[in-house]
């Protein structure tokens, strides 16, 4: 199946700043319900075929880089709280879900955005 990258603060700031295409799931750092959202992200994924649009971005209030980490969750949350599920489309949030009441919000959430495989292309 298809494989979550985690990325760093730094690298979730780059992911809008290149343009990046992809799904960015945003978890707080040892909070539970950011930790089963990941879970119902995760097994999900892992059902789809192999692509590299998939990331996670734990924030970290007391990460390395306080400013890197203030700033990712500022472009990726602005008002709004983790854990959310954001749909980035050159660079920018095109959708956003922040609720899993049920998981098949989540699928129709990914299948709705989910990028065809080179191959069927």
């Amino acid at each position: 199946g298809a494989t979550i990258i985690p990325l760093s603060a730094g690298a979730t700031i780059d992911m809008f700043e290149s343009g990046a295409t992809g799904f960015l799931m945003i978890g707080e750092k040892d909070d539970e319900r950011s930790d089963d959202f990941y879970a119902k992200y995760s097994t999900l994924v892992g059902q789809l075929d192999k692509t590299n649009e998939f990331f996670v971005y734990t924030h970290n209030a007391k990460g390395e880089d306080a400013q890197a980490e203030n700033y990712a969750r500022a472009i990726t949350l602005d008002t709004e709280n983790a854990p959310a599920l954001l749909y980035i489309r050159n660079g920018k949030i095109y959708d956003r879900l922040d609720s899993l009441y049920d998981d098949s919000v989540l699928n129709t959430f990914i299948m709705k955005y989910k990028a065809v495989p080179s191959s069927e292309e």
